[in-house]
This record gives C-alpha cells, structure tokens and sequence, in this order.
C-alpha cells in the first residue's frame, strides 16, 4: 500500500515537472514569437519608410529637372587641365553636346556610376560630343580623374553658371549648344539608375541618327 502510495506520488512529481517545463517552453516560445514578429514589423516599417523616402526624392529631383529645363545658363570662365581659361560658351557651336557636371560636394554614388558608364559609351556617343564640367578644386580633380581618360579631363567652372544650387549637391546631364539653354536634362541620382541608363542610350541614339527627333 505504501509502496502504491509513493508510486502515485512520484508519477505526480514527473508529472507536474514536465507540465512545468512545458509551460516554461510555450512561454519562451511565445516570447520568441513575439520578438520575431516584432522584428518583422520593424523590417516592414523601415522597408515602408525607405519606399516613401525614396519616393520623396525622386518627387525632389523630377521638380529640379522641371525647373532647370529650358534655363539659360550663365557663360562663366572655365579652366582646363593645362591651367587655360576660356568662357562655356566657346566650347559650342550650332549643334548640341552632352554636358555632365558633377559636383565636389555630391554624393559619390549618385555621379560616379554614371560618369564611368559615360566614359565607357564615348566612343559610340563621341568623345566631340561630351563635355564634362565640375567645381572641384584642380588637386582634388586631378587625384579623382588619376585612372581615367586624359583626354576628357573635365573643365572647372568659376562660380555658379546658373542652376539653383541646392544641399547636397545635384549631379546633372542634359544638351547644350551655343544657345546656353538647358535641354533634356536628367539628374543622376542612386535612385533613379534605371532611368539614367535609359537616358544614356537615347544619348547614344541622338549622336548617331540624324533622322531622331531632337
């Protein structure tokens, strides 16, 4: 009788241990749950915010482009690499070339991409029919143009030729002929690489179909 006694005890023990540690599982469970799904919620809310952030920005870069479009630029001095100056306006003629300023104070990411896809399409667009234009200083220039064409060293502006400077800093393509009005400008941006290559080949199409509606 006694020995029933202790076997009944000792099953209630076994018992009530396991239901404890089943209880201490579900809720270690539970809280691994919750912090999953309150990771994924925070996932989720960065990835929204990031859409609308970037949404944002290329809602800011469509209304520069809108603005600057048709603008007529200033003819300041500019320098080349030799330390010559001249004036904007002399590097064209009646037909227009592709212009791509890149600012010192813009973000490497949104201008380098497409200035080295540019280098390499030279050839197909005609290194003619490219002028690269910048405000960084001669020392930084020549440090950050080391492993690239001599021969479209970019010119360096004096001052301000007339687009609204903005913080940070656009990096911008569009056409120019001796008019200095801005046409078919694009900004180049992280955001919007797509439509910058999109841009590059209709660049490539205008320099080589005389027949393209400009």
């Amino acid at each position: 009788m006694k020995f029933d006694k202790l076997f009944i005890y000792l099953v209630f023990v076994v018992v009530l241990i396991i239901f404890n540690i089943a209880s201490v599982y579900q809720l270690f469970a539970e809280r691994e749950m919750k912090k999953k799904v309150y990771s994924l919620l925070l996932e989720s809310k960065s990835d929204y915010e990031l859409i609308v952030d970037n949404n944002n920005d290329l809602v800011t870069i469509l209304r520069m482009q809108i603005s600057v479009e048709g603008e007529h630029l200033d003819n300041v001095a500019i320098t080349n690499l030799p330390g010559e100056n001249d004036m904007l306006k002399n590097l064209f003629s009646d037909e227009y070339k592709l212009v791509y300023f890149f600012p010192e104070k813009g973000c490497p990411s949104c201008y380098e991409p497409f200035l080295l896809k540019l280098l390499e399409m030279r050839d197909s667009i005609g290194k003619e029919n490219i002028v690269l234009i910048t405000d960084f200083n001669l020392r930084s220039l020549k440090s950050f143009w080391v492993d690239k064409d001599s021969e479209m060293f970019p010119f360096r502006l004096s001052r301000n030729w007339g687009i609204p400077q903005t913080e940070p800093a656009f990096a911008y393509a569009f056409l120019l002929n001796k008019d200095m009005v801005v046409r078919k400008i694009i900004i180049t941006d992280k955001i919007n690489v797509d439509f910058c290559s999109e841009y590059l080949n209709y660049i490539v199409s205008y320099f080589n179909n005389v027949d393209l509606n400009r």
